[in-house]
Order: structure tokens, then C-alpha cells, then sequence
């Protein structure tokens, strides 16, 4: 069977030679969801509650299901200082937090100067 995920990394993926050296082992899961965010905290805090709570839902019906939500918390050359600020926040808060939930957490940080997306951001941060 063709690898469909595989398949879409190696014509899309913005990393093809991951020279940023990033874990693709979330390839193994049944769902991976992939957040790009940029200046959000702490109201994104609300949406991985919200899929905590649905993973919830789904075990308590039996319904077992493996997932990694991939957070690429970006900024651009253009980005002012305190959306860095908030970013940084918004990084070390989910750093902390990400045993909590009941899916794993992959965090990536693309807001600092020498990680920045150029002034693509978002949608570079999407190819992620």
C-alpha cells in the first residue's frame, strides 16, 4: 500500500533534506493534527483543551486513537517584539504542560531570529 503521508512530505515538506533535524515519528500515529500559531497565548490553550476533551469523549466510548497535535508556534522578520514576547510565553507554557494532555505534544519553535519563516510565516509554517 502506498504511504500517502510519506508520499506528501517528500513533495511538500518544507525540511525534504531535514536539515533542521525534526522528530518525524509522528507518522506512526493515527491522527496528527499540525497547528501553525503566531501571537495566540494563552487563548490557544483553549483549543488543545478542546481536543483533550474530545479524546476524552472518544476513550470513554472506547474508541482508542493514537494522536499527536504538532504546534509550530512561528513569526516572521516583520514580527514585533511583543508577538515574540507572546510566542515565548505561549513556548515555555506549553512546555510545561505537555504531559497533561492525552495526546502527544510536539512543539516547535520558529519565532526566534535565527528560526524565523522569512515573510512567508504562516504558510511556511503550514509545509512544516
Amino acid at each position: 500500500m502506498k504511504d500517502v503521508v510519506l508520499t506528501y512530505k517528500k513533495k511538500r515538506s518544507f525540511f525534504l533534506d531535514n536539515k533542521y533535524d525534526l522528530d518525524y515519528s509522528f507518522l506512526n500515529f493515527d491522527i496528527a493534527v499540525g497547528i501553525p500559531i503566531i501571537n495566540e497565548y494563552p487563548t490557544f490553550l483553549q483549543t488543545l483543551n478542546s481536543l483533550d476533551e474530545s479524546l476524552i469523549f472518544l476513550q470513554n466510548h472506547n474508541i482508542k486513537k493514537n494522536v499527536c497535535v504538532i504546534c509550530v508556534i512561528n513569526a516572521n522578520e516583520n514580527s514585533c517584539d511583543d508577538v515574540i514576547k507572546n510566542n515565548q510565553l505561549l513556548f515555555e507554557c506549553l512546555n510545561n504542560k505537555k504531559k497533561d494532555y492525552n495526546f502527544t505534544l510536539f512543539i516547535l519553535d520558529f519565532f526566534n531570529k535565527e528560526k524565523f519563516l522569512s515573510k512567508d510565516g504562516v504558510g511556511k509554517a503550514r509545509k512544516i
